[in-house]
């Protein structure tokens, strides 16, 4: 059970550092948005949509996808050549958001994160040993 303990606590690690990078993006500018990357993974259910756009910040230009991903549903909002408001990290201007909100699979991450290391402590709790 040592290793349900493992997992959990990096289950609930990621979704920390995830968090952190959504709240280093501040800065609010416009960019154009450009398109779609689409990742499929082998195993994976659905494709991974991350949108790509160009933007212009102290000076320079950029093109860039963002740190966050969406359903194919969603890709239906965005459209090209239209302008839409990031938000980017002022240090690292390469790394944008679209917004701060915690996605339903951030959230499942960390309930399973506390489930594990729960389970795993009761578990060696119960039998007195790791």
């Amino acid at each position: 059970m040592m290793i349900a303990i493992i997992v959990g606590t990096i289950l609930i690690l990621v979704f920390i550092w995830l968090q952190y990078s959504k709240l280093k993006c501040t800065k609010k500018i416009d960019a154009t948005y450009l398109k779609f990357n689409i990742y499929n993974h082998h195993g994976m259910l659905f494709g991974r949509y991350i949108p790509v756009f160009k933007y212009d910040f102290n000076g320079n230009e950029y093109e860039n996808q963002a740190q966050q991903s969406f359903s194919k549903k969603s890709t239906k909002n965005f459209i090209v050549g239209e302008k839409y408001t990031i938000l980017i990290n002022e240090k690292n201007p390469k790394k944008f958001i679209i917004n701060r909100k915690i996605k339903i699979d951030e959230i499942l991450m960390l309930l399973m994160g506390l489930f594990l290391i729960l389970s795993g402590t009761l578990y060696v709790l119960s039998c007195g040993s790791w």
